[in-house]
This record gives structure tokens, sequence and C-alpha cells, in this order.
């Protein structure tokens, strides 16, 4: 199954909004939420973030070593291949927040994601 990861880091506000997003994203469109790896799969699609700080240790992260220029940073996986992603990742706004979240323009292609209020803005 090909992934969509963004690498964070846990002192980020930036990451610690989108994976709390995600989350909610996930629950609100009866995806599988992994709360140990910080993953969603929805509709055959997994969707995950790697905080890079605290789990040095994490393939992900030291497949990326070197190509994070700033938190978050979305990668695509690709069975074994990382590869950063070059679409211009949009930005969008919790308004409950005030606050901006970088979401990955794939995850608002699914279709039970073209409703959300995340991707009509």
């Amino acid at each position: 199954m090909d992934e969509l990861i963004s690498v964070g880091a846990s002192w980020c506000g930036f990451s610690q909004r989108q994976k709390a997003a995600l989350e909610q994203n996930c629950s609100d469109h009866n995806g599988q939420w992994d709360a140990e790896n910080s993953t969603c799969t929805l509709e055959g699609k997994k969707i995950g973030i790697v905080m890079c700080d605290t789990e040095k240790d994490n393939a992900v992260c030291q497949a990326v070593e070197g190509q994070v220029q700033g938190y978050p940073t979305w990668f695509e996986k690709k069975g074994n291949e990382i590869s950063p992603l070059m679409r211009t990742v949009p930005e969008r706004v919790i308004p409950e927040q005030q606050a901006t979240v970088h979401f990955e323009a794939d995850m608002c292609a699914l279709p039970s994601m073209k409703d959300s209020a995340h991707c009509k803005q």
C-alpha cells in the first residue's frame, strides 16, 4: 500500500495540529486510526505523521534524514522508496484554532474527504 507521510517534530505547533486534525478527519470519515503509529487507513490509502525528534530510530526518519527543511514536510512512500512530494501542499485553516495546518492535496481528493470543511476552503 502506498503511503503519504508527514515528517514533523513534537515541539512544532504545526505538526501537533496536523496530527490532531488528521486523527479527527480519520474518525469523521470512518477511517481506521492507529494511535501507536499515528496513521490513518482510509479508502486503501495510509496517511500518517512521524515525529522525528522523538522517533529517530524510525525507518522513515532515517530514510529522509537531510531532506527535511521544515516541519511538517510531506513524503510519499511507494514500496521501499520514500521521496519528497513535489506537489504544492495547500494550506487549510482550522477555524476554531485560527491556526494554519498543511494537508496533502491527495487526501482531499479521496471521495470521502471531498465534503470535508478542510478540503472545501
